[in-house]
């Protein structure tokens, strides 16, 4: 679920002197917690909390192809969705592939998301914020099924772009 807290503070004021009486003196200070718990078809934007702009994929180095990437396959037999891709949304935390899956382990993932549909394929996906050592980036992990069904699609089987 994605939870947000929105505080509200509030002043009446008339030629800049504080109201006598105002009918919304009961809504000066409060807060509400919002939540939604059902994110299915949602597909969102990751942005830099100062600047507001859309985090773009970094382009890390694999030694698996001996090249730079804006993704790799995260292939591991050990987990039910065990072929999905990584990215990372920001620059100037990981030089390479191999780190980001080491960070994996200490990630606090949040559930997985279904996207929406789009030419018959749903993008399945969580989120992991990187902020120690003064990072601010985000680790995206996700995978692909059919509209019509939760069977991951192997598309990292037999991938050169590892995560090593």
């Amino acid at each position: 679920s994605l939870s947000e807290k929105i505080c509200v503070t509030g002043r009446c004021s008339v030629f800049g002197q504080a109201c006598p009486h105002s009918s919304f003196d009961s809504l000066r200070d409060f807060s509400v917690n919002l939540e939604c718990d059902s994110l299915d078809e949602t597909s969102m934007e990751i942005v830099n909390k100062e600047s507001t702009e859309q985090l773009q994929p970094d382009i890390l180095w694999t030694a698996a192809t001996n090249s730079n990437t804006d993704y790799c396959c995260n292939n591991d037999n050990t987990r039910e969705f065990n072929s999905t891709f990584l990215e990372v949304l920001g620059s100037g935390c990981f030089d390479n592939w191999r780190d980001v899956k080491r960070t994996l382990d200490r990630c606090s993932f949040t559930s997985w998301v279904r996207g929406k549909c789009a030419k018959e394929n749903r993008e399945v996906y969580r989120l992991c914020l990187v902020n120690d050592g003064g990072c601010d980036n985000v680790i995206r992990e996700y995978y692909n099924t059919l509209c019509t069904s939760d069977v991951i699609l192997p598309h990292c089987r037999n991938s050169q772009t590892l995560c090593r």
